[in-house]
């Protein structure tokens, strides 16, 4: 945006409730979500339209409780893309959900275990026992 000119209306319509957030990311969201014509309504209500959330996963009540009243569930991260694109995006791509607890649980292991092998803070020739890492896509 250009000095001088005036917000985008990327969120006009959105009336929002953030949850799970720490006090930093928090900021950082709503002010682009309120920055750009959304409305905070601090709780969850009939009048809210999207329950933005972060560190809550899909299967936590207020995200239960959210897609069984209609209402659109996101993470932060479809906020950060729809005010880089300038429209809001389509808030149903997968990428956009909250991550469940039962994918979490399967998954972290091997998340962990690919994050410390690709940033070479693990160093497999070190280990006494040779392991096969598998990619099951």
């Amino acid at each position: 945006m250009t000095e001088g000119s005036s917000p985008a209306k990327t969120f006009v319509g959105v009336r929002f409730l953030l949850l799970g957030f720490d006090p930093f990311d928090k900021h950082q969201v709503r002010s682009k979500l309120v920055d750009c014509g959304g409305e905070d309504v601090a709780h969850y209500s009939p009048n809210c339209t999207h329950v933005i959330v972060d560190k809550i996963v899909y299967d936590d009540p207020v995200c239960v409780a959210a897609r069984n009243d209609a209402k659109t569930l996101v993470t932060a991260l479809w906020v950060h893309h729809s005010f880089d694109v300038g429209l809001p995006i389509d808030p149903t791509w997968v990428s956009f959900f909250p991550l469940s607890q039962s994918y979490l649980s399967y998954h972290f292991p091997v998340l962990i275990l690919s994050f410390l092998l690709g940033s070479g803070l693990l160093n497999v020739s070190s280990f006494p026992v040779k392991f096969a890492i598998y990619s099951f896509n």
